[in-house]
């Protein structure tokens, strides 16, 4: 992994985190404005987020006040990063922002209609929740956070005991729950790709699925603990109820109409 690295990045540093602790010694005091490759123990995607996180919270990360978040197989439209900062400035109490995901690999069928799915979930669904300030899930793919909200939701998120292998799915729940908006922004935008056989389109699918009714579980939770009223997040947890209770209408509704489904 350093090889590649220090060949796109030669000025890059190279961290070696082996503490048997990793996940609470990360090392912090770097060079500011060098890009850094931190390697440690693999622990999965949420672990490897949290030391990122770290970098950004700690002193020796630079004290940055907001974070940006991606993943290797995008490909980032140059001014996104821009997009989304603006984006957060200009809305109060904002504490998280999603951009807008599109898919480069769209050539054949099934890659096509995973693209036409993408610009309905983003520029429709994600947007709409976007009016009230409570987007649900803000993309792995292209995101950014506040600082401050993710270092006091951070040890929650890391410690969360019934993992639904939804790390940003969670982290936007978190923030919501700390009573702070979520918001998206279609001017900040990015390519990536997308399963091309049905058996991984499937899996992706279930994947999705699963986390996504767990979160609303925990949404209903967090609303119904007694705490301040949280506007943003009884608005995307009763959108996300909505969803579900449509999406069971709409397929008792086809069966009814097509006997083949029995």
């Amino acid at each position: 992994m350093s090889r590649p690295f220090l060949e796109i990045f030669p000025n890059g540093m190279v961290a070696r985190n082996e503490s048997e602790d990793d996940l609470h010694n990360i090392p912090t005091e770097l060079p500011a404005n060098l890009p850094v490759l931190v390697m440690q123990r693999h622990r999965g995607k949420r672990h490897a987020m949290y030391t990122g996180f770290s970098f950004g919270l700690f002193e020796g990360g630079g004290g940055v006040d907001q974070i940006m978040v991606t993943e290797s197989s995008t490909i980032l439209d140059e001014k996104c990063m821009d997009e989304l900062s603006f984006r957060m400035n200009g809305t109060k109490n904002c504490g998280a922002v999603s951009g807008s995901v599109g898919i480069y690999n769209s050539s054949s069928l099934i890659p096509f209609m995973s693209s036409l799915s993408s610009e309905v979930i983003f520029n429709m669904e994600i947007a709409a929740q976007s009016f009230f300030s409570s987007v649900t899930h803000v993309s792995e793919k292209l995101g950014m956070y506040r600082s401050d909200v993710i270092y006091k939701i951070r040890e929650e998120w890391i410690g969360q005991k019934c993992n639904f292998q939804e790390d940003h799915r969670h982290l936007t729940n978190l923030v919501l729950n700390a009573v702070f908006k979520t918001v998206y922004t279609h001017y900040a935008t990015c390519l990536t790709d997308t399963p091309t056989s049905f058996t991984d389109l499937i899996s992706q699918q279930i994947h999705s699925s699963k986390s996504f009714y767990g979160e609303v579980l925990q949404s209903i939770c967090f609303v119904s603990s007694g705490k301040e009223f949280d506007a943003p997040l009884a608005f995307g947890t009763i959108g996300m109820v909505i969803s579900i209770i449509a999406w069971i209408l709409g397929y008792e509704t086809y069966r009814a109409f097509d006997p083949i489904i029995e």
